[in-house]
């Protein structure tokens, strides 16, 4: 089985800066939650001297207690069953590193672990437990706190936090097939490509342009999937971002980039072998998270790009 390390990024919502959002992580440090069928550990730390990353660690505890073996005797195959111990349990790890000046994340992964939508998903509820925390806050401190003044600090805070996925171009059109809908597709074009005239004495300064295509409600993915490849690979575009749904009516956003698919690649065993007699509260200082911050230094142009927020 191998551990990947995948790209991500997270775009702040209303009233919650990402500066706000990462005290909030680190203060979440050391919490226990139930998310989907399992309970989970979130720890959280400053990476010292790197100026605005955070390293986290996601710990699934298991709900089974016991697990099969396949055993080779005397040419023969039987399944043993064996059961781990009184205080101990099965877990999945998930470590990761965030630039929380620009919200890129590079995400360690392997197959049944915490998938990187489900990372995602985490983030957004956190996101979502302190915009709570703040709208209170403001309420409160009003002396007469009228419906109009409750409607205007609830419009603060309206919009949530969005999250990415990279993925190469030529890759692209295999995850919108796992869309149900399509909602809009954003795209930046490197050179300036509008034809007014007004924009010609600009054309000199001008870094890049950026394009929204809107769609008809309810578009299915499959329908457009081809011709959304095609455009990419026609115009060279490597960075936009997609907007859809999933068949379970969750909104996801596929962040084009000319990344790798993933960032490194490792074989299970010899990763777990590094994480033996792990202690979680000093998680930061562990072979995994060292390795992340390496292939983030090896890929400056994207973790370290400067994204308006």
């Amino acid at each position: 089985m191998k551990i990947r390390f995948l790209g991500m990024g997270i775009e702040q919502g209303q009233g919650v800066s990402l500066s706000e959002f990462k005290d909030h992580l680190l203060d979440a440090s050391g919490t226990k939650s139930k998310l989907g069928a399992f309970d989970r550990y979130f720890y959280c730390k400053e990476l010292e001297g790197t100026g605005d990353y955070i390293a986290g660690l996601i710990v699934t505890i298991k709900d089974h207690k016991r697990f099969c073996e396949l055993q080779s005797e005397d040419g023969k195959l039987k399944v043993v069953v064996n059961t781990v111990g009184l205080d101990s349990s099965l877990m999945d790890f998930n470590f990761f590193i965030a630039n929380m000046a620009n919200g890129l994340i590079l995400y360690q992964y392997y197959h049944n672990s915490f998938s990187a939508l489900q990372f995602g998903q985490f983030l957004q509820k956190q996101y979502k437990n302190k915009q709570i925390l703040k709208r209170t806050e403001q309420k409160n401190a009003e002396t007469k706190l009228t419906q109009k003044i409750k409607t205007q600090i609830n419009k603060r805070f309206k919009e949530g936090l969005s999250f990415q996925l990279m993925v190469r171009p030529e890759n692209l059109e295999a995850l919108v097939k796992e869309l149900d809908t399509i909602k809009d597709f954003e795209i930046d074009f490197f050179e300036l490509k509008a034809p007014e005239t007004e924009f010609t004495p600009l054309s000199n300064f001008i870094k890049k342009e950026r394009r929204t295509f809107s769609f008809v409600a309810n578009t299915k993915a499959a329908i457009v999937s081809n011709q959304l490849t095609n455009i990419i690979k026609k115009f060279h575009i490597t960075e936009g971002k997609l907007t859809g749904k999933d068949i379970n009516g969750i909104e996801r956003i596929i962040h084009i980039a000319d990344n790798p698919d993933n960032f490194g690649e490792y074989d299970y065993d010899e990763i777990t072998i590094r994480l033996n007699s792990l202690d979680v509260e000093n998680f930061q200082k562990n072979w995994v998270i060292k390795e992340l911050r390496k292939k983030a230094s090896e890929f400056t142009h994207v973790f370290d790009a400067e994204i308006e927020q």
